[in-house]
């Protein structure tokens, strides 16, 4: 087992107001396999898996009894170009603002308008994140999931993810997907909304 199980850890460094409480049991993943290898902890321990990123987006009010697992995965991929149009895909570990300069680096164009949004890009989906007009939903190609109860990997396409103003079928099924890899539909020219 390579997954490092911590009790009683606090979590105070892992969300943005500082809260000082501390979770039962912690763990970070890293990889697919750590994910995996979190359920399997927290089931034998009989804990409600609780999975965080950066913790931008979380108000703690007292200790967990659970087994929290940190998303800490970290790549940024370009996996197809076509026709200007690129598509990338970045670990649910990855930091949002970073990612986003990432991007522009490359010479990709999308993102720019969801700069400076705190959290990860495995969060991202979750909330579908906009700013300026501009919504994930507008550069989404799709998501890489694990089914917490099945085990099983599945892909959503951008139409399959439900999404809503601050919404989707993520965070609507709390407790079902658990976000890995999220790919981007970028373009080499930049669009002007």
């Amino acid at each position: 087992m390579s997954l490092s199980v911590h009790e009683r850890q606090s979590l105070q460094p892992f969300n943005t107001f500082g809260v000082a409480v501390t979770a039962r049991w912690y763990a970070e993943a890293g990889s697919d396999a750590e994910v995996r290898e979190a359920l399997g902890a927290a089931a034998a321990r009989g804990a409600e898996l609780f999975v965080i990123g950066g913790g931008s987006n979380l108000l703690l009010t007292g200790d967990l009894d659970a087994f929290v697992l940190r998303m800490v995965s970290r790549g940024r991929r370009l996996l197809d170009e076509a026709d200007g149009r690129v598509v990338v895909e970045a670990e649910a570990g990855e930091s949002w603002h970073p990612f986003v300069l990432w991007s522009l680096e490359q010479g990709l164009a999308g993102l720019e308008n969801l700069s400076l949004i705190p959290g990860t890009v495995g969060a991202a989906p979750v909330q579908n994140i906009g700013a300026y007009g501009v919504e994930l939903k507008d550069v989404l190609h799709s998501v890489v999931a694990l089914d917490r109860a099945s085990g099983e990997l599945r892909e959503f396409a951008a139409a399959d993810c439900a999404f809503a103003y601050r919404d989707s079928r993520f965070k609507r099924e709390v407790g079902r997907w658990l976000i890995l890899r999220v790919r981007f539909a970028l373009d080499r020219q930049a669009r002007l909304h």
